[in-house]
């Protein structure tokens, strides 16, 4: 499923990251922590830039980081770009 998340947005193609994902939430459950980040940052962005709402976008980030981030932890890289994005 990464896979074709990267591939689709070296395409410059949410509306497909956004439909892959929603269409495959049942493979998110079995997915690791670390690809849920990932998966889930891409829909978020997706989502934002499809309904061009910025705010909203910033609201499911922070629910993002909230699940996975501990404050005062050093963050993975993923967890980086979620807390430099907000």
């Amino acid at each position: 499923m990464l896979d074709l998340i990267f591939l689709y947005y070296e395409r410059h193609d949410p509306s497909s990251i956004y439909k892959l994902i929603t269409d495959n939430e049942e493979i998110m459950e079995q997915a690791s922590t670390y690809d849920k980040q990932i998966i889930k940052t891409f829909k978020c962005m997706c989502t934002t830039y499809l309904i061009d709402d910025y705010e909203q976008g910033l609201k499911e980030l922070k629910g993002i980081i909230d699940i996975t981030y501990t404050e005062g932890s050093i963050p993975n890289d993923i967890e980086f770009l979620q807390l430099f994005f907000y």
